[in-house]
């Protein structure tokens, strides 16, 4: 069993305490600006952040993921009817 944690993509959430922010900002070489938007998101976005898996080295890349839960339940239904 490997133990080490992958740091190759990093997504981020909400961040709302103040020191996750900046540790997160020193960490992953982010503007503290762009990890301050983190307090404007909703259920699904995300901030991801790669040194160099995503092909922009250390470029902050927003996106918003559908709920794959819903998705699934929706999934289930139809095959099981």
């Amino acid at each position: 069993m490997n133990s080490s944690l992958s740091t190759r993509v990093m997504k981020i959430g909400s961040l709302p305490r103040p020191y996750d922010r900046s540790l997160i900002s020193n960490v992953c070489i982010i503007d503290k600006d762009i990890s301050d938007k983190t307090l404007e998101f909703s259920k699904g976005e995300w901030l991801v952040s790669s040194h160099s898996a995503a092909g922009n080295p250390n470029v902050p890349i927003f996106i918003k993921a559908d709920n794959t839960e819903v998705i699934l339940l929706t999934f289930l239904k139809v095959k099981i009817k």
